[in-house]
């Protein structure tokens, strides 16, 4: 394949700023570059759905993705972050969705899911939302946001315990996560055991 020319070459050299410095002016000028250009090169679009979803643009992201999938609808991975995008824009239904649909693609995705996880936990779908992150754990041993999520699903349903299980098991692979010892540090007072929450 020949290296791009002309207005590709352009888009791909604005493309290799986004991703290294993601900043906000270049994701304008990659955006602008591929709305006039309907060549349909996926990596640039990738790219700047990706930055679009760090940035919270999720209108955008969800105009970017849905424009891949127009060409490319077998793609999970572009699948999952419209799920993403859409979750951000406050559609659950349609979020929930689409991260299945990249799932029965490709269940051994990690990330899949745990945002399969996620979505339904704020969907208050929680057993389901429970298997999920087991599973994310299960392909991802040292998965910390699982195991965090996993807690916290563990401690709504009361099932302190397993919070607590979950909880050490992220701070164990993450000694630095200070969302796990505030959860651990409460649920342990609830317990009864001061010494060791304050530890």
């Amino acid at each position: 394949r020949h290296a791009p020319t002309g207005t590709q070459a352009e888009i791909y050299r604005a493309a290799a700023v986004v991703q290294a410095s993601g900043a906000t002016n270049a994701v304008e000028h990659l955006q602008k570059l591929l709305a006039v250009d309907r060549s349909m090169e996926v990596v640039p679009l990738l790219i700047l759905a990706e930055r679009q979803l760090t940035l919270r643009r999720f209108a955008g992201a969800e105009r970017t993705l849905a424009r891949i999938l127009d060409s490319y609808p077998a793609r999970p991975l572009t699948r999952e972050w419209l799920g993403i995008a859409q979750m951000g824009l406050g559609n659950a239904k349609e979020a929930i969705e689409q991260v299945r649909q990249a799932l029965q693609r490709n269940p051994e995705r990690p990330e899949s899911q745990f945002n399969m996880g996620l979505l339904l936990s704020g969907e208050k779908q929680r057993e389901e939302a429970l298997s999920h992150l087991t599973k994310a754990t299960a392909l991802r041993s040292n998965f910390v946001p699982a195991w965090f999520h996993l807690g916290r699903i563990h401690a709504e349903q009361g099932r302190l315990d397993e919070a607590v299980t979950c909880y050490r098991r992220a701070l164990e692979i993450d000694p630095t996560h200070t969302r796990a010892y505030v959860a651990l540090g409460k649920i342990l007072r609830q317990q009864g055991k001061h010494a060791e929450a304050a530890r």
